[in-house]
């Protein structure tokens, strides 16, 4: 029962990252770097992104300074935990943080 409901959130996670649209500029972002979360919305596209930049935030920040657990294509996966974090992928359980907290996946700002 396990293996069903966790391949139904990979099926789930990887089908959402379908309706990302893509943004015209270059970053490089590689593991263990941090990133800035730039919000969404009305002329800042649909969804939030991930930069290493936060000038490239056209309607500002949401978050500062999050720490880059893996990168897949040009998507990233990011710890929100505090400090205190190993901020490491949580072994057993791919959605947490070592810390417990849940990660946050979002595409990179390009």
């Amino acid at each position: 029962m396990k293996r069903l409901v966790w391949g139904g959130l990979l099926v789930l996670a990887a089908v959402s990252f379908i309706g990302y649209s893509a943004w015209a500029a270059e970053a490089e972002i590689k593991k263990d770097d941090f990133v800035t979360i730039c919000k969404a919305g009305d002329g800042c596209g649909k969804f939030e992104m991930a930069t290493s930049d936060p000038k490239d935030c056209k309607c500002g920040a949401m978050n500062d300074k999050l720490h880059v657990l893996k990168v897949e294509g040009d998507v990233v996966v990011l710890c929100q935990c505090g400090g205190g974090c190993s901020c490491e992928l949580n072994i057993k359980n791919p959605y947490l943080c070592g810390c417990g907290s849940p990660v946050k996946v979002v595409r990179i700002f390009k």
